[in-house]
């Protein structure tokens, strides 16, 4: 069995490691803008939306650049940075 598979019983896991790795691309970006409470919460939720979308986006087209866990972290990255753009534009 491979560890590494994006079978159900690590969906949790998936789920997860969407979460951390969008809510600290979030605090990041709010962190060197100087944001306040107000935008930081709305920069951290805004990244979320924006991974989501991207993993939605590679899963629909079936890419696979780089995977880990059954996450697509280039398209992650990518959708959260440009959900982070959109909103702070």
């Amino acid at each position: 069995m491979n560890p590494l598979d994006i079978g159900v019983p690590n969906l949790p896991y998936n789920l997860i490691l969407s979460l951390v790795i969008s809510v600290i691309i979030g605090f990041a970006f709010a962190f060197f803008r100087g944001a306040g409470l107000g935008r930081l919460i709305f920069s951290v939720i805004a990244s979320i939306a924006g991974f989501y979308a991207g993993q939605f986006i590679a899963n629909y087209f079936q890419w696979s650049f780089v995977m880990w866990n059954g996450v697509h972290l280039i398209e992650g990255v990518l959708g959260s940075l440009v959900a982070l753009w959109i909103v702070n534009s």
